[in-house]
Protein backbone atom coordinates (compact mmCIF):
# COMPACT_ATOMS: atom_id res chain seq x y z
CA UNK A 1 0.00 0.00 0.00
CA UNK A 2 3.09 2.52 0.18
CA UNK A 3 2.83 2.81 -3.38
CA UNK A 4 1.46 6.49 -4.09
CA UNK A 5 -1.26 5.56 -6.65
CA UNK A 6 -3.07 3.59 -3.95
CA UNK A 7 -3.74 6.42 -2.01
CA UNK A 8 -7.53 7.94 -2.05
CA UNK A 9 -6.66 11.43 -1.85
CA UNK A 10 -3.26 12.35 -3.76
CA UNK A 11 -1.64 15.69 -3.63
CA UNK A 12 0.80 16.19 -6.57
CA UNK A 13 2.89 19.00 -7.98
CA UNK A 14 4.81 20.66 -10.65
CA UNK A 15 6.65 24.11 -11.25
CA UNK A 16 7.82 25.10 -14.58
CA UNK A 17 7.33 25.33 -17.87
CA UNK A 18 4.15 24.50 -20.14
CA UNK A 19 6.43 21.11 -20.99
CA UNK A 20 7.06 20.53 -17.95
CA UNK A 21 3.22 20.57 -16.92
CA UNK A 22 2.16 18.46 -19.70
CA UNK A 23 4.97 16.20 -18.93
CA UNK A 24 2.48 15.18 -15.99
CA UNK A 25 -0.13 14.49 -17.63
CA UNK A 26 0.60 10.84 -18.75
CA UNK A 27 1.54 10.26 -15.41
CA UNK A 28 -1.52 11.17 -13.95
CA UNK A 29 -4.06 9.72 -16.56
CA UNK A 30 -2.12 6.66 -15.56
CA UNK A 31 -2.89 6.43 -12.19
CA UNK A 32 -6.77 7.46 -12.66
CA UNK A 33 -6.85 4.56 -14.93
CA UNK A 34 -5.09 2.11 -12.44
CA UNK A 35 -7.39 3.71 -9.21
CA UNK A 36 -10.24 5.48 -10.51
CA UNK A 37 -11.50 6.18 -6.84
CA UNK A 38 -8.37 8.20 -6.25
CA UNK A 39 -8.93 12.23 -5.46
CA UNK A 40 -6.24 13.48 -7.41
CA UNK A 41 -5.34 17.33 -6.45
CA UNK A 42 -2.82 18.82 -9.18
CA UNK A 43 -0.83 22.04 -7.84
CA UNK A 44 0.55 24.14 -10.13
CA UNK A 45 1.55 27.51 -11.63
CA UNK A 46 0.25 26.81 -14.80
CA UNK A 47 -3.30 25.91 -13.86
CA UNK A 48 -5.65 27.01 -17.17
CA UNK A 49 -3.27 24.21 -18.76
CA UNK A 50 -4.97 21.40 -16.97
CA UNK A 51 -8.10 22.07 -15.16
CA UNK A 52 -11.08 20.52 -16.44
CA UNK A 53 -9.22 17.42 -17.80
CA UNK A 54 -10.39 14.45 -16.64
CA UNK A 55 -8.55 12.76 -14.49
CA UNK A 56 -7.50 15.58 -12.38
CA UNK A 57 -10.10 16.20 -9.65
CA UNK A 58 -9.25 19.77 -8.46
CA UNK A 59 -5.99 22.07 -9.86
CA UNK A 60 -4.74 24.48 -7.76
CA UNK A 61 -2.04 27.44 -7.10
CA UNK A 62 1.41 25.65 -6.62
CA UNK A 63 2.42 28.28 -3.45
CA UNK A 64 -1.10 26.67 -1.75
CA UNK A 65 0.71 23.07 -2.22
CA UNK A 66 0.64 20.91 1.13
CA UNK A 67 4.17 20.16 2.73
CA UNK A 68 3.81 16.66 1.66
CA UNK A 69 3.24 17.08 -1.81
CA UNK A 70 4.31 14.49 -4.31
CA UNK A 71 6.51 16.43 -6.95
CA UNK A 72 6.35 14.96 -9.93
CA UNK A 73 10.10 15.58 -11.22
CA UNK A 74 12.36 14.19 -13.92
CA UNK A 75 15.52 16.35 -13.25
CA UNK A 76 16.80 13.55 -10.86
CA UNK A 77 17.39 11.07 -14.03
CA UNK A 78 19.08 13.68 -16.36
CA UNK A 79 20.61 12.05 -18.72
CA UNK A 80 17.61 10.44 -19.08
CA UNK A 81 17.31 6.67 -19.02
CA UNK A 82 13.76 6.40 -20.98
CA UNK A 83 10.84 8.91 -21.88
CA UNK A 84 10.60 11.76 -19.08
CA UNK A 85 6.58 10.88 -18.45
CA UNK A 86 7.51 7.73 -17.62
CA UNK A 87 10.31 8.78 -15.76
CA UNK A 88 7.63 10.86 -13.65
CA UNK A 89 5.44 8.11 -13.63
CA UNK A 90 7.83 6.63 -11.26
CA UNK A 91 7.26 9.21 -8.33
CA UNK A 92 4.01 7.98 -7.82
CA UNK A 93 4.77 3.71 -8.69
CA UNK A 94 2.79 3.68 -12.05
CA UNK A 95 4.32 2.38 -15.38
CA UNK A 96 3.52 4.89 -18.21
CA UNK A 97 2.44 3.42 -21.15
CA UNK A 98 1.21 6.79 -23.59
CA UNK A 99 3.84 9.14 -23.00
CA UNK A 100 1.17 11.83 -24.59
CA UNK A 101 0.29 14.68 -23.06
CA UNK A 102 -3.08 16.50 -22.40
CA UNK A 103 -4.68 19.74 -22.11
CA UNK A 104 -7.61 21.87 -22.24
CA UNK A 105 -8.31 23.50 -25.12
CA UNK A 106 -10.19 26.90 -24.82
CA UNK A 107 -12.47 26.95 -28.18
CA UNK A 108 -13.08 30.59 -27.53
CA UNK A 109 -9.76 31.30 -27.83
CA UNK A 110 -8.89 28.93 -30.74
CA UNK A 111 -11.93 30.61 -32.96
CA UNK A 112 -10.02 34.13 -31.79
CA UNK A 113 -6.89 32.39 -33.20
CA UNK A 114 -8.53 31.32 -36.80
CA UNK A 115 -10.34 34.29 -37.30
CA UNK A 116 -7.08 36.37 -36.71
CA UNK A 117 -5.05 33.88 -38.73
CA UNK A 118 -7.44 33.54 -41.85
CA UNK A 119 -6.19 36.31 -44.40
CA UNK A 120 -2.51 34.61 -43.51
CA UNK A 121 -0.63 32.41 -46.02
CA UNK A 122 -1.39 28.84 -45.37
CA UNK A 123 -0.12 26.32 -43.74
CA UNK A 124 0.67 28.22 -40.03
CA UNK A 125 4.08 27.55 -39.01
CA UNK A 126 4.06 27.95 -34.76
CA UNK A 127 7.96 28.37 -33.98
CA UNK A 128 9.22 29.34 -30.56
CA UNK A 129 12.52 30.59 -30.88
CA UNK A 130 13.42 31.27 -27.18
CA UNK A 131 14.24 28.54 -24.51
CA UNK A 132 13.59 29.17 -20.92
CA UNK A 133 16.26 30.60 -18.78
CA UNK A 134 16.40 26.95 -17.25
CA UNK A 135 17.17 25.05 -20.66
CA UNK A 136 19.91 27.68 -22.20
CA UNK A 137 21.06 24.53 -23.90
CA UNK A 138 18.47 24.43 -26.38
CA UNK A 139 19.37 28.29 -27.71
CA UNK A 140 19.75 28.18 -31.62
CA UNK A 141 21.88 30.42 -32.95
CA UNK A 142 19.96 33.42 -34.24
CA UNK A 143 21.24 33.42 -37.97
CA UNK A 144 19.83 30.16 -38.34
CA UNK A 145 16.44 31.13 -36.97
CA UNK A 146 16.72 34.33 -39.18
CA UNK A 147 17.66 31.68 -42.50
CA UNK A 148 14.86 28.84 -41.64
CA UNK A 149 11.84 31.78 -41.02
CA UNK A 150 12.96 33.36 -44.39
CA UNK A 151 12.93 29.81 -46.44
CA UNK A 152 9.57 29.09 -44.63
CA UNK A 153 7.71 32.44 -45.29
CA UNK A 154 8.16 31.53 -48.94
CA UNK A 155 5.47 28.97 -48.59
CA UNK A 156 3.79 29.98 -45.18
CA UNK A 157 2.82 31.92 -42.62
CA UNK A 158 5.58 31.73 -39.68
CA UNK A 159 3.76 32.34 -35.78
CA UNK A 160 5.90 33.03 -33.17
CA UNK A 161 5.00 31.98 -29.48
CA UNK A 162 6.57 32.61 -26.11
CA UNK A 163 8.07 35.76 -24.40
CA UNK A 164 8.24 38.76 -26.34
CA UNK A 165 11.68 40.28 -26.75
CA UNK A 166 11.61 43.66 -28.54
CA UNK A 167 14.49 42.70 -31.15
CA UNK A 168 12.42 39.20 -31.81
CA UNK A 169 8.66 41.47 -32.82
CA UNK A 170 10.29 43.33 -35.03
CA UNK A 171 12.40 40.84 -37.14
CA UNK A 172 9.05 39.10 -37.21
CA UNK A 173 7.23 42.00 -38.33
CA UNK A 174 9.05 41.70 -41.48
CA UNK A 175 7.72 38.33 -42.04
CA UNK A 176 4.51 38.59 -41.16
Amino acid sequence: MSAPWRRTLLDVGRIGAIGDVLLCTPALRELKLKNPASRVRFYTNIPTLVRGLPYIDEVLAFDKRPKDVILLRYEDAIPPREHLARIIGDNLGINVRDVRPDCVVDRGLVKRFRESWRSLQRPHIVVQRRPSIWTPNKEWPEKYWIELIENLTRKASVIETGKEISEQKLVLENYI
